[in-house]
């Protein structure tokens, strides 16, 4: 069975893994070491998602620089993304990237314009799909982590885009 991987990227991101069908079997914060995502701890857990999920394909959200942020953010931002595509390819998992405004564009049709941005649309449209999940990174946690609900919208679009290619004619 195919298994999708959908991955936010950053220290605040998150990776989520849902089957053929659409269910979300799992969750996860991306792990962290201070101030910077732990290249030991990711290995780890996408290690265990590979063990898991043999079959499983990512779907990333490719990222840019931002505007206006310092040059050692966007070192610190882009070492972590490094690690990330180093661990997909080191455990020989296939991806995709994706641009945000791409997923977020298919993945936010039929949330009203009540949301003004775009995290919030997400979170609506995550409690659509998976209205039995909280999105709490833990027992204590009150709000939602962006990165565990992203993360699954990413899944669920690469799951979407896989299914529509193998059921289109060739």
């Amino acid at each position: 069975m195919t298994y999708f991987l959908g991955i936010d990227p950053g220290k605040q991101g998150g990776l989520s893994v849902v089957d053929i069908s659409g269910k979300l079997l799992l969750t996860e914060v991306m792990p962290n070491e201070g101030t910077d995502i732990s290249p030991h701890e990711l290995w780890n857990l996408v290690g265990r998602i590979k063990g898991e999920f043999p079959e499983v394909r990512c779907w990333c959200e490719r990222v840019n620089s931002r505007p206006g942020s310092s040059g050692k953010a966007m070192f610190t931002f882009g070492k972590g993304f490094g690690y990330l595509v180093m661990v997909l390819v080191g455990h020989k998992i296939p991806f995709q990237l994706v641009p945000p405004s791409t997923w977020s564009k298919e993945m936010h049709r039929g949330i009203g314009q009540q949301f003004t941005d775009t995290k919030s649309r997400s979170l609506a449209m995550s409690r659509r799909l998976w209205p039995d999940e909280t999105w709490l990174r833990g027992s204590r946690t009150r709000i939602p982590h962006d990165g565990m609900y992203e993360s699954a919208l990413i899944a669920e679009y690469g799951r979407r885009k896989e299914v529509s290619m193998q059921s289109s004619p060739d």
